[in-house]
């Protein structure tokens, strides 16, 4: 997908992902999840840095470091495959007419459907709980509310829902589209 056009006071800036409401959440949660890598990034060169200079670890950073990968990856994730900026093999590419890989990309829009959809009802019950009983995470040298990371967990799932069917709605299209029975 290309970026979109869209009008800023005089002039036309692309955004990627495109310009409505649901691309710019996705872009924003990515900003929220890359910033917060940045950061995580930021705070562990002064943990090993403090470790290394003054024998003196930053106090939490392995609980902060496990809480933070699936938090800010389950941000970005929705949004890298809006944009089609994820890991892909071209294994089949070459060997399939239009119409095939069309139906593979049905196929795994499907799969990624039911796999998120699974990942997300498996979440919601940890996620309800630890909202319920204010759970945290840590063992005593710190403590992280665990709610907001099985949100972002939950919420990461649905996006991923919601953008796979948006692509399986694209390539079945293509699968049906007659035009393509003969492409190669």
């Amino acid at each position: 997908m290309t970026a979109k056009e869209e009008p800023v006071g005089e002039t036309r800036v692309n955004v990627p992902g495109g310009s409505g409401w649901y691309g710019r959440t996705l872009l924003a949660l990515h900003a929220i999840g890359s910033s917060w890598t940045i950061a995580l990034a930021v705070w562990i060169t002064l943990d090993v840095t403090s470790r290394a200079l003054f024998n003196r670890p930053l106090t939490g950073t392995a609980e902060i470091v496990a809480y933070s990968l699936p938090f800010a990856t389950f941000l970005q994730i929705p949004y890298i495959l809006r944009i089609h900026a994820h890991l892909r093999s071209p294994l089949f590419d070459g060997l399939l007419p239009e119409r095939g890989r069309a139906a593979l990309a049905t196929l795994a829009c499907l799969l990624g459907v039911g796999f998120f959809g699974l990942g997300a009802y498996s979440v919601w019950s940890p996620m309800a709980a630890a909202w319920r009983a204010m759970e945290t995470v840590g063992d005593g040298v710190i403590a992280i509310p665990s709610g907001p990371l099985w949100t972002a967990i939950f919420t990461g799932c649905l996006l991923l829902i919601v953008q796979f069917l948006v692509e399986c709605g694209s390539s079945l299209k293509a699968v049906l589209d007659p035009a393509m029975a003969d492409a190669r």
